[in-house]
Formats: C-alpha cells, structure tokens, sequence
C-alpha cells in the first residue's frame, strides 16, 4: 500500500480524505466542547446565587 508522508509522518492515500474532514471538523468539536463547559458553569453559578438566598 502506498503512503503519502506529510509532515513526516507516513499516512495510507485513502484514509488523507477522512483525516482532513476529522481535522476541519476538529475547531467544531472544540467550540461544542467549550460552550458546553461555559453552560454548566453558567449554571453552577446560578445555582450558588440562588443557595445564597440573593
């Protein structure tokens, strides 16, 4: 099976397709992951608030 080598390291032709889609993909994830985080702590904010009696 031929690899192409990019950066060094060596990759089957056919799986280069699926490695692009998985690294554009990859600054979605990221962002999902990011504003999940941001929701709970969101939450868990309110929720101090609210156990302060404020």
């Amino acid at each position: 099976m031929e690899a192409s080598s990019g950066s060094g390291i060596l990759i089957p032709i056919g799986r280069t397709g699926s490695i692009e889609r998985d690294r554009s993909l990859a600054l979605w994830l990221v962002g999902i992951a990011g504003m999940a985080a941001g929701s709970t702590s969101f939450g868990a904010g309110i929720a101090f608030v609210k156990s302060l009696g404020a």
